[in-house]
């Protein structure tokens, strides 16, 4: 398997409607989505930002059938995800990290 980066760029996103998304998967039984190695949700001036590292593309695409409606359904409807191949992945001792 090849680990990939998806990358979510959505104009005029927020932290409520991310917070939102991340309640309706967990609703959904996805609070932990399957091939996921890290997960990193942020604001720059004027967009919401997503950078996830997966396992695959197969893993991601599986989990984009839960996700792409909930994206819809919270606003999140103009960012399609920019994929690219990890060339390395490192993964640090701590599992969650909270600002």
């Amino acid at each position: 398997m090849k680990q990939i980066v998806v990358e979510f760029n959505i104009a005029g996103g927020n932290a409520r409607q991310y917070n939102q998304i991340w309640d309706d998967l967990k609703a959904a039984g996805h609070e932990h989505p399957r091939g996921i190695i890290s997960h990193v949700g942020f604001e720059k001036p004027g967009a919401w930002c997503v950078v996830d590292v997966w396992e695959s593309q197969e893993a991601f695409d599986a989990f984009t059938e839960t996700l792409m409606p909930l994206l819809e359904k919270n606003g999140f409807s103009g960012g399609r995800p920019v994929v690219y191949p990890a060339h390395y992945v490192y993964i640090g001792e701590t599992e969650h990290a909270y600002a």
